[in-house]
């Protein structure tokens, strides 16, 4: 009885120091950044997954030419100084 009675009592103290972990402002920060990092991987998952319609024509020119505006972007953001933070 006393073994299943420490066992409890070990299991709920280590319960309580993942919990006491949790309150880490540096623990809180990277849960953020990993709840970001699983948002950004939501969104580009679901817009490479809506290129291709699953019904009526698949147009590769407005896929062409919304890849040719991304690397528009890409160049206006690393050359030029309006999109540097």
């Amino acid at each position: 009885m006393s073994d299943d009675n420490t066992a409890s009592k070990n299991y709920y103290k280590r319960v309580a120091a993942e919990y006491a972990e949790l309150d880490n402002p540096v623990i809180k920060g990277q849960m953020a950044l990993d709840r970001w990092w699983e948002q950004k991987l939501l969104r580009r998952a679901l817009a490479q997954r809506s290129e291709i319609p699953e019904r009526g024509e698949y147009d590769p020119m407005r896929r062409f030419e919304a890849e040719m505006n991304y690397q528009q972007y890409e160049a206006d953001r690393r050359y030029s100084g309006r999109f540097r933070r």
